[in-house]
């Protein structure tokens, strides 16, 4: 098959070259400037949280479907990356920038997405909204299960209710102050953060088929790395000319209305930690 996907405006990560992607490591060593902490499999294997169920095997879709489903979806303009892209200029993305909240940043673009497929209204949401009640207001790595499972219980406030960053230079002070002053707000917005709760979701960790086949279902995969000490939302199946799939992944470091990502391929796009919103829809 001489198909592949569009992958030209994609800065593209493999074995030749993700050494350059690894995000350093903070003074304690614990986690990376980025904020992802990488999740222990062992002594959180995937289903240990009721709330963030494995990923079901009747949901599989075979390798042999990907490259037909991924040239389909890529000729009628249906993957999640051009929902995204026609969604217009109006839609702002979110920007970690400088917080340690990579990990949550990842999530709630995944639950913003799933509105956005959805037809609900563009809302900004705050990852503060979930990430300061888990990490007591510190500005701390973690994992995006923790963030998944918080968010299917109690939602996310959008940024009316809990202010964050905005397009701007003062961007990184205000989302330095969404955290120290986040108790201010916590519970004037838990009413408004469960209009934003997705009630299931699936662990899909150190799985790339699962994984693949929940992005052809246009069912965005937040995902962690450790060897890039990063965490980010992936939202396409890719295949290259060569045959090698991959995943398109977006950033959190863009908030002014364009499609920041990257390509991984599968040796680097599968993530220990994978967590994704429930949102069948038909191949």
């Amino acid at each position: 098959m001489s198909f592949s996907s569009d992958l030209s405006n994609l800065t593209i990560i493999d074995e030749s070259n993700w050494q350059q992607f690894v995000k350093p490591r903070t003074a304690n060593q614990e986690y990376s400037v980025s904020g992802y902490i990488p999740r222990n499999l062992r002594t959180h294997p995937k289903g240990y949280s009721a709330a963030v169920p494995p990923f079901p095997k009747e949901l599989y879709i075979p390798r042999s479907e990907w490259p037909r489903l991924i040239e389909e979806k890529q000729k009628e303009g249906t993957r999640l990356s051009d929902i995204i892209k026609r969604a217009g200029s109006h839609v702002r993305w979110l920007n970690q920038n400088p917080t340690n909240y990579c990990w949550c940043y990842a999530v709630i673009h995944g639950i913003m997405i799933v509105r956005l497929v959805a037809n609900f209204p563009f809302v900004r949401l705050s990852p503060f909204g979930v990430a300061c009640p888990i990490k007591n207001y510190q500005n701390n790595g973690g994992w995006g299960t923790q963030a998944a499972e918080y968010a299917a219980i109690h939602g996310c406030p959008d940024e009316a209710f809990w202010p964050q960053g905005t397009l701007g230079p003062d961007n990184g002070s205000r989302n330095m102050a969404a955290i120290n002053q986040g108790r201010q707000y916590f519970e004037s917005s838990r009413e408004n953060a469960l209009l934003h709760r997705i009630q299931q979701w699936y662990d899909c960790s150190d799985d790339f088929d699962a994984k693949g086949s929940l992005m052809l279902r246009n069912i965005p995969v937040p995902s962690g790395y450790s060897w890039m000490g990063h965490e980010m939302c992936s939202v396409d199946l890719t295949m290259d000319s060569s045959g090698r799939f991959g995943c398109t992944d977006m950033n959190t470091y863009t908030d002014d209305g364009s499609f920041d990502g990257y390509n991984l391929t599968e040796s680097r796009g599968t993530g220990e930690d994978q967590s994704a919103p429930l949102l069948i829809t038909a191949i």
